[in-house]
């Protein structure tokens, strides 16, 4: 009986496990979008490029609650079956926590450079050209030098 259970959980492991790492993924993909569109928003509509990045942020959020649900599942299962599984010097469970980590913060230093730009941002200057006034002189039109025959 002991033996099918200990299957069971580790099924239920590998199962749990598969998941965390799909979710994983989904992150990467959520960050990739904003990374890409933050990229080609940030200068023509730097708001739009901050709640794009906003945006990836609280979705990251959300999955890292997700994650941690895994992460109590698998130390649910994992109990009958520690002795089983041979010990690391690295976990996947702190890779896992360190990439959401780093997503987290540079969705941070995105979102801060990105308000900075806003509140730096001036009106660019007209491109107009400025209608002369009346009291002074009128420009003389341009002319071009009259071609030359070429010589025979």
């Amino acid at each position: 009986m002991s033996d099918s259970r200990d299957t069971n959980h580790i099924q239920l492991w590998i199962h749990q496990s598969n998941l965390l790492w799909s979710r994983l993924q989904t992150v990467s993909a959520i960050q990739v979008g904003a990374f890409t569109g933050w990229y080609f928003l940030k200068e023509n509509d730097p708001c739009l490029a901050f709640l794009l990045v906003g945006l990836a942020f609280f979705l990251t959020l959300l999955v890292v609650g997700i994650v941690n649900r895994d992460v109590a599942y698998l130390d649910a299962f994992g109990e009958s079956i520690r002795r089983q599984v041979p010990k690391s010097w690295i976990s996947g469970r702190g890779c896992a926590y360190g990439v959401l980590l780093l997503l987290l913060t540079s969705d941070i230093i995105l979102g801060t450079a990105t308000i900075r730009q806003i509140c730096s941002h001036r009106p660019k200057e007209s491109t107009r050209e400025t209608v002369p006034n009346s009291q002074s002189e009128p420009s003389p039109p341009k002319t071009q030098p009259p071609m030359q025959k070429p010589a025979k």
